[in-house]
């Protein structure tokens, strides 16, 4: 058989080659990137996109501002358990990692009474940016196809995406990540 159609073997070898080797760069890439890629987020190394939303005094926020610190960005609201879960380990970041240059900023997609109210309350100590269909807007542009919350995001000094995590992500992830950044 192998005689009779040499060009139809040496292509189907070449075809099976190619396969098993996208099939090892798949196994072999890291569980987080097969997650972060599966969830629609954008992939580690991507620009940061730009947006600029109001804070919760109503000054219009660039993400720029924070350009050259390690930033994390936390997409939530108010209503969502696990967003408020995660509340007190993104205020213990920023104040452990502040001052060597780490920047948590929420992104409530909520009214601007609530998240200011929720804000006092728990005492988040990074800013507060504010929207509704603004806010979703530029966490979809951030890769958060499905629009779910909670959805964080981290961003290198040079303004590169290092991570993007769909759902409650665990503190020791966060603190493991970020230090290295900083």
């Amino acid at each position: 058989m192998v005689g009779r159609h040499p060009v139809a073997f040496v292509v189907a070898v070449g075809v099976l080659a190619l396969t098993l080797g996208l099939a090892s760069a798949w196994l072999l890439s890291s569980r987080e990137q097969r997650a972060t890629l599966a969830a629609g987020g954008l992939p580690p190394g991507a620009a940061r996109p730009d947006f600029t939303l109001p804070d919760v005094q109503g000054h219009l926020r660039p993400v720029s501002e924070w350009d050259g610190k390690v930033l994390l960005v936390n997409f939530w609201a108010t209503w969502c358990p696990p967003c408020r879960r995660e509340i007190p380990h993104f205020i213990e970041l920023q104040a452990r990692y502040g001052d060597r240059g780490l920047q948590v900023v929420g992104i409530a997609i909520d009214d601007p009474e609530t998240a200011g109210a929720l804000a006092a309350s728990t005492g988040i100590n990074y800013p507060i940016l504010l929207g509704e269909a603004e806010a979703i807007d530029a966490s979809v542009r951030y890769g958060n196809a499905q629009g779910a919350l909670p959805y964080t995001v981290v961003i290198d000094r040079s303004g590169r995406v290092v991570l993007t995590h769909l759902g409650e992500i665990k503190p020791q992830v966060l603190d493991t990540l970020v230090q290295p950044l900083l």
